[in-house]
């Protein structure tokens, strides 16, 4: 296990040198200079960028190698080289911001990227990360390419960050750490890289870098909306840093606008790039996207401005809508259904699905705001949002950063509550309440200037500050090995799902199931079932007063022959009227517990299959 760890730590730290040297190259392709607006030393904050915007490369590179059919390990490999060469001729310029013979700048990164690790190194088996995206994953690697999977709920989504885990599956896989933890570990990365975030940003506001680490961490343990499937292989940690990153980038173009205007366009162009990351990771991202591109025309008034923004998101963020459009007919496939055409969704199922949505928060009145803080988790934000009332003299750049802020906020708040909707908007949100406590305690307690103490007690602070990630690093390593056996128990279906692997030599690589969508990427074959979708639990059942159970024995067969599979799995917990007793003249019960049962076509109903194939 520790070697394992060891391993993947250190793939982690090539890949996010390999984005820093590549997004070092882009930075002085597109004319980023990180000293336009603070001073030359700000090293996190340059990082930050260069990181993000090498991602958005790694991205784009991936999903071409898979769309074409290359999505090998190898030819991986020759074009990381190839991308990286125009970059390898700025290293000067890389030296020149990262100041690396300063080891405050190598000691945070070593830890916080230690840290990230360590909130990834856990048993998968949350709920999207085994349903969808890790079978997502798993299914793009085996194909080496990018080709529609019509069992899985979203298969034509936005997936900029699918292709990051594609590359920690293959890069933990290859060395025997397992593919699942290096899929989280990579989706877990932009919280280190949102970390860096903070401390530059904190350096330009607060004159220092430690109150970003502690954001970090408030934002990873505090924060419960962000907590919701971090750690695992989720796309929301990648989102939140795209956004950051983005609104960051913007904020800077704005504030450079009366003065440098070319360093102003340059930003907006490196803001509009890494909109596009956000908008290529999830639908919501580009909702950001697009309120990004409005504040940059209301703030500028130029047109022109508002403009490059959009085309950069387009370029770097479009191409998964295009490939949606292209298959299905519609571009936000399922949600615009009613507009577009269905497509492996009908209408009863888009309609379930916005039934469930209306499900989380509270009533949409600015009467529950406080219920709707609470229910998310995000109690802090109270105070980020009653600095919009009561601080009269802040900032330009934070200014910016309210207006954005608030505008995503009550479009989350009066259209959807689902908790991790708000991704766009927590490292802003959670930052804005700690730069609010910074200046409330600047203005009442007197003379006393905490930047001033900062400066004075940094030494001791850092200590302080590396003391507390240790401790944190070390506990989640501990509790999570610990727990490892122990979650994926609680997996429900997950035992069921382990012993169809044993019976797939005889028995093919196709598994039907019913109630179980959760626990699809435990079989190593395709799952077929889902709520939505071709494969729908609803004509799998036959409902009554009484409940719904299991189709019957001749249906069932032909069941199964449709999606040519031999086995299926049913959740007796889902469903309790199951009796299956009354399939045995067909099936063989291979395996039970408490969970569920596994039922084999029998020989002589399989070669019936097989003569039909």
């Amino acid at each position: 296990m520790l070697i394992n760890v060891v391993a993947s730590y250190l793939v982690a730290m090539v890949f996010i040198l390999y984005c820093l040297v590549l997004g070092t190259g882009l930075l002085n392709r597109i004319g980023i200079r990180i000293n336009s607006f603070t001073d030359s030393y700000n090293a996190y904050l340059f990082a930050f960028f260069a990181i993000a915007g090498g991602m958005v490369a790694v991205i784009l590179a991936l999903m071409l190698l898979g769309l074409t059919g290359l999505l090998k390990p190898t030819i991986i490999l020759i074009a990381a080289l190839l991308l990286m060469l125009p970059a390898i001729f700025k290293l000067g310029y890389l030296r020149k911001y990262l100041l690396l013979s300063n080891s405050q700048y190598l000691l945070w990164p070593a830890i916080l990227m230690l840290l990230a690790v360590a909130f990834a190194w856990k048993a998968p088996g949350h709920w999207d990360d085994t349903s969808f995206h890790l079978p997502l994953v798993r299914f793009y690697v085996e194909q080496q390419g990018i080709e529609l999977q019509e069992y899985l709920r979203f298969p034509l989504f936005p997936q900029h960050m699918n292709m990051l885990m594609v590359l920690g599956y293959l890069s933990t896989d290859a060395i025997g750490a397992g593919g699942a933890v290096g899929a989280q570990v990579f989706a877990t990365l932009p919280w280190f890289v949102i970390a860096l975030g903070f401390m530059g940003i904190s350096k330009w506001h607060m004159g220092s870098a430690i109150p970003g680490v502690v954001v970090a961490i408030l934002l990873a343990k505090n924060i419960e909306a962000f907590r919701v499937g971090f750690g695992f292989a989720y796309v929301d940690t990648g989102l939140a840093m795209f956004c950051w990153a983005a609104l960051l980038a913007m904020v800077i173009g704005i504030a450079n606008d009366s003065g440098q205007k070319t360093q102003s366009l340059t930003w907006i162009i490196l803001a509009g790039l890494l909109a596009g990351g956000a908008a290529g990771t999830k639908l919501f991202g580009g909702v950001f996207a697009l309120i990004l591109c409005i504040t940059v025309l209301l703030a500028t008034r130029k047109l022109l401005y508002s403009v490059v923004f959009g085309i950069c998101v387009l370029a770097t963020g479009a191409w998964w809508y295009v490939r949606s459009y292209l298959i299905s007919g519609d571009p936000f496939h399922p949600i615009a259904a009613n507009f577009f055409g269905y497509f492996l969704w009908n209408e009863q199922d888009l309609l379930a699905q916005v039934a469930e949505q209306k499900t989380h928060g509270v009533a949409p009145s600015l009467l529950n705001l406080w219920a709707a803080l609470k229910d998310a988790g995000i109690e802090l934000w109270a105070i980020a949002l009653a600095g919009l009332v009561f601080f009269k003299k802040l900032p330009s750049s934070i200014r910016l950063m309210q207006l954005v802020f608030v505008v995503y906020f009550g479009f989350w708040f009066f259209v959807t509550q689902v908790e991790r909707y708000l991704a766009p908007i927590m490292a802003v949100g959670t930052y804005l309440a700690f730069y609010m406590l910074y200046r409330l305690v600047n203005i009442n307690i007197g003379s006393f200037n905490p930047g001033t103490y900062i400066a004075r007690y940094s030494r001791a602070l850092t200590v302080i500050t590396v003391l507390l990630c240790c401790s944190l690093i070390f506990g989640e390593f501990r509790r999570n090995i610990a727990n490892w056996d122990h979650r994926l128990s609680r997996v429900s279906g997950y035992e069921l799902f382990t012993q169809a692997n044993g019976w797939r030599a005889s028995h093919g690589d196709r598994l039907v199931q019913l109630g179980f969508e959760n626990a699809a990427y435990f079989f190593s074959g395709i799952a077929i079932g889902d709520v939505f979708g071709v494969a729908r639990y609803s004509q799998m059942l036959d409902c009554r007063a009484e409940g719904c159970k299991p189709v019957g024995t001749d249906a069932l067969v032909e069941l199964l022959n449709k999606f040519n599979s031999k086995m299926v799995i049913v959740s007796t917990q889902q469903y309790p009227l199951l009796n299956e007793q009354q399939y045995i003249n067909h099936f063989d019960i291979a395996f039970k517990n408490e969970q569920g049962v596994l039922m084999l076509l029998k020989q002589e109903e399989a070669k019936k299959q097989d003569v039909n194939d």
